[in-house]
This record gives structure tokens, sequence and C-alpha cells, in this order.
């Protein structure tokens, strides 16, 4: 990465924050970040299956946000896996962080290898109006991925 922020080039990180004392090491040759929060923190191991990854995805998003680098925080919807609570709980969360942009993702089936995911996936329509907006008052940008 320095090598090439060296060049010139800016930096853009895509990750799910499993490893935070990582991160710490590399934000300061970030331009950019792209962090999945994939759960409420509590919760991230019915999604991850990972015991202590609510923690340290906690953690990388803290360092994200205390670090001044551009980023965008999304969380990918599955209605097996994260209920709309889940998601309005995710949302107060982060913005009590101070987390100001966020974009919520519609799970695509495509190349899913989980056979029961991909046949219940439904479409962003799925999502109700109210949660719409709900989620659009905490955050100064936010959108919908369908």
């Amino acid at each position: 990465m320095k090598t090439v922020k060296d060049m010139g080039f800016e930096i853009g990180l895509h990750t799910g924050g499993m490893f935070p004392d990582r991160l710490v090491n590399i934000l300061p040759l970030c331009d950019w970040v792209g962090l999945d929060i994939k759960a409420p923190f509590d919760r991230y191991e019915k999604v991850t299956q990972i015991a202590g990854s609510g923690e340290k995805a906690h953690r990388s998003a803290e360092l994200v946000l205390a670090s001044g680098v551009s980023y965008e925080f999304r969380t990918t919807f599955h209605p097996a896996l994260l209920s709309e609570e889940d998601v309005l709980a995710m949302a107060q969360k982060l913005a009590g962080m101070g987390c100001k942009r966020y974009a919520l993702q519609m799970f695509r089936p495509d190349h899913c290898a989980d056979k029961e995911l991909r046949e219940s996936s439904v479409p962003a329509a799925g999502i109700s109006a109210a949660l719409r907006q709900n989620l659009k008052t905490y955050f100064s940008e936010f959108l919908i991925r369908e």
C-alpha cells in the first residue's frame, strides 16, 4: 500500500473489520474505507459464525471514525440473517458512534453458494417504507442499493 501511495495513487480499502490491530496501522495510508457492518455488534456471531467477531468489527468502526479517512459503512440485508429491528438497532448504534455515511445493500443471490440463502432472498421492495424513512433520519448520507 505504501509503495502504491508513494506512486501517487489513492488507496481504497474494502474490509469486514476482523483485524482492527492491522487496520490501525494501514488507515494512515487509506484515502477511503468501505466497512461492512454485518449485524448488531452484540449479535455478530449469528451472521459470521465467529466468536468475538462483533467486538472486532466494533473496534474497527471506532478506528475508521476516529481516523478522519473518508468512509462508507454498509450492511447487506437478508431477512434470514437480519430483521428490520436489527437494521434499525445498527443504525442507532452507528449514528451514536458518529457515523454519517451508511448504505443498506440488498442481498444478491447470484453466485451465493448457500442454497437456502439464495432461495429465501427478497427484493429491496421487501424493506418497509417505515424502515427506509427511519434510516434516513440517522445519517446525513444514506442510500439503499438494490
